[in-house]
């Protein structure tokens, strides 16, 4: 599933659900998920993350980004896995970066799985999730 559109959030840290990042899941069903978001915004802002489950599913999930509070790109990779549902903060510049999550499912319920996100730090600097970035999923069992 790709982004058509670029999608922003300003003063805000609540997370939201994507306009266009969302796959439909099926019950018992087992999924790798893989992401690439094209991130742009304030470096004080950055961006807070997760991906969001159907009620009863486990997993697990990386963000597969640049630590918090970098300006130039440069900085540690966060590859921390964390469960589905549970919110992390990535980094972010002016010029952009590539955010690729990564992770798995189990689906306890047909619904979707979704990307959820707003700033981390609420500031007037728009945050924006790129036209063109892609959540893809692909069943394993």
């Amino acid at each position: 599933m790709a982004k058509a559109a670029d999608e922003s959030v300003t003063n805000s840290v609540a997370l939201q659900a994507d306009d266009h990042l969302s796959i439909t899941v099926t019950a018992g069903g087992t999924y790798a998920i893989d992401a690439m978001l094209v991130a742009v915004g304030d470096p004080a802002a950055d961006l807070l993350l997760t991906l969001a489950a159907p009620p009863g599913s486990t997993g697990h999930w990386t963000p597969g980004a640049i630590t918090l509070g970098v300006s130039d790109g440069t900085g540690s990779i966060r590859l921390t896995r964390y469960d589905l549902g549970q919110s992390i903060g990535v980094g972010i510049t002016a010029a952009g970066l590539i955010v690729a999550p990564l992770g798995t499912l189990t689906a306890g319920a047909d619904g979707t799985l979704g990307v959820q996100w707003s700033q981390a730090v609420s500031t007037a600097t728009a945050t924006t999730l790129r036209a063109g970035s892609w959540l893809r999923l692909a069943r394993t069992s």
